[in-house]
């Protein structure tokens, strides 16, 4: 089977989420920081929605793996604010985990495409 190329308004977005990615470590960064500090007991909202945003976008323009992963935070997420706000040590350091690989991933995808 022959896969055919990209139209160009996919490879324009899959331009502009590449051009982000380094935004967006930036972004998970500074969550990892809030997080490891205990200086917020939620998780910032802004967090969430980009991880949404990464989880339904990344898939599309070729980053399944960093889709999967950012898919992964955002359950986190939902299951930290479902449980009415008694987000516990394990499930900080759970998503703290999740985060870092996420980073990982993002930062080793940014250098491979580049």
């Amino acid at each position: 089977m022959t896969t055919s190329a990209p139209s160009p308004a996919l490879a324009r977005i899959a331009q502009r989420f590449a051009a982000r990615l380094p935004e967006r470590i930036d972004a998970i960064d500074a969550a990892i920081d809030t997080l490891s500090t205990g200086a917020a007991s939620e998780t910032p909202g802004d967090l969430e929605r980009m991880l949404h945003d990464m989880a339904g976008t990344a898939p599309i323009l070729g980053y399944e793996v960093l889709g999967t992963m950012a898919r992964r935070g955002e359950d986190m997420i939902a299951a930290r604010r479902s449980s009415a706000g008694n987000a516990n040590h394990e499930s900080t350091q759970a998503l703290l985990d999740q985060l870092r690989q996420l980073r990982l991933e993002a930062q080793r995808q940014m250098d491979e495409r580049a």
